[in-house]
């Protein structure tokens, strides 16, 4: 949880960043935009699918650098649950 919790804020900064710059300013922003109330239309890959590669680049980035967290924890999980069925079978 430690650790978890530890890269989630050290990468808060990087994906502010990444968020601003692949989304319109309303949606990241503007603390006073509702999605839900303000009749977004959900489509967010197409706003992002607009945008420059240059701009894509980043979002897709920090993407593809929290899957990779993402992954490395799933494994550490399931590798401690199997380390604690070893030690304790039924």
């Amino acid at each position: 949880r430690d650790v978890v919790t530890q890269e989630a804020f050290d990468f808060g900064e990087t994906l502010s960043a990444a968020l601003l710059a692949a989304f319109p300013p309303k949606y990241v922003s503007d603390p006073s935009y509702d999605f839900g109330a303000s009749g977004g239309s959900g489509a967010l890959i197409s706003e992002v699918s607009e945008r420059t590669p240059e701009q894509r680049a980043e979002i897709e980035g920090a993407v593809n650098e929290l899957m990779g967290h993402f992954g490395a924890h799933s494994r550490n999980l399931v590798r401690a649950i199997g380390e604690t069925r070893e030690r304790n079978p039924k």
